[in-house]
């Protein structure tokens, strides 16, 4: 019989975050990064350093992908997800990602300072905006922030 070999999981805790704004007529909209040439539609989190809490991650990333600077309002919750990805030394591993997600109000900043790792940036319609993004799990969140950011109005 053939012993099955292991296959490591590499496990990543990222933050990011919701940022919302009232834009005309007191409408709600959000920020959102585009990828893969800006047909991929996302939220901006990234990696959690060490010695940072996700609150604080949350900040940074948000700040670095969009150019933007933001508050934590609430924690909107968590999303988990397996993938498959060559590493760094050619080998091909499984991760576990999660990434804690906050609602975040924004404060100022310049969406055209956004890094390079980021192709575009833009501020959406929240209805846009669900409609957009690419991930499910992402889509639900924003819904759970519409709720909470039109209940505070």
């Amino acid at each position: 019989m053939r012993k099955k070999r292991k296959i490591p999981t590499v496990f990543e805790e990222s933050a990011g975050g919701v940022v919302y704004r009232l834009g005309d007529e007191g409408r709600i909209e959000v920020v959102l990064i585009g990828v893969k040439g800006g047909t991929v539609w996302a939220l901006p989190k990234g990696h959690i350093e060490l010695g940072e809490t996700p609150e604080q991650a949350a900040v940074r990333e948000v700040k670095e992908e969009t150019g933007i600077d933001a508050e934590i309002v609430d924690k909107l919750g968590e999303i988990e997800y397996w993938f498959w990805w060559k590493d760094e030394d050619g080998v091909r591993r499984r991760h576990h990602k999660v990434v804690h997600f906050f609602l975040m109000r924004y404060m100022g900043g310049d969406i055209s300072k956004h890094d390079h790792e980021v192709d575009a940036v833009g501020w959406f319609p929240i209805d846009e905006a669900i409609a957009r993004v690419e991930y499910e799990n992402e889509r639900k969140l924003l819904m759970k922030a519409r709720e909470i950011v039109w209940s505070e109005s």
